[in-house]
């Protein structure tokens, strides 16, 4: 189940609604909403797997997303394990992937200012960096 599961019951030709989830207790729990609350839950859930499908075709996700298994780190790690694998891996890019990957994943910087400073579209950069993601992926299993 995911964080949530919504359900509709009728009971004396009424329609009730529903949310059930897991306390932190690890107890399941299910509570009575209105249906407008439950409307608007359903819909944003709607949204969200529509959006995250969206993303899956066109290839949007974080970087760090595309090379491997997402693990919940903090940041400092992250930037350590990212610093890692580009390090290890950075003879395999181009000069110009080498520059975006240090700007994009090292120093946190958009993908709208790496392209201001470079003279190119966002897009541009985003497809130099999606090659570079290919040659980490193909390169690093370390979050496999």
């Amino acid at each position: 189940m995911k964080d949530y599961q919504l359900s509709e019951k009728i009971i004396d030709n009424t329609t009730h609604y529903y949310a059930t989830f897991i306390s932190p207790k690890n107890e399941e729990i299910t509570e009575k909403i209105d249906k407008s609350v439950y409307d608007i839950i359903n819909e944003s859930q709607i949204s969200m797997s529509s959006q995250a499908r969206i993303d899956r075709r066109y290839g949007v996700c974080s970087f760090d997303e595309s090379i491997g298994e997402v693990n919940y780190i903090d940041e400092e790690q992250r930037k350590s394990m990212m610093t890692q694998v580009i390090n290890e891996h950075m003879e395999q890019l181009t000069d110009i992937q080498k520059r975006r990957v240090e700007m994009y994943c090292l120093n946190g910087m958009t993908l709208q200012e790496i392209a201001k400073i470079e003279g190119f579209s966002p897009r541009a950069i985003k497809y130099s960096l999606d090659g570079a993601k290919k040659k980490f992926k193909k390169y690093k299993k370390v979050f496999n």
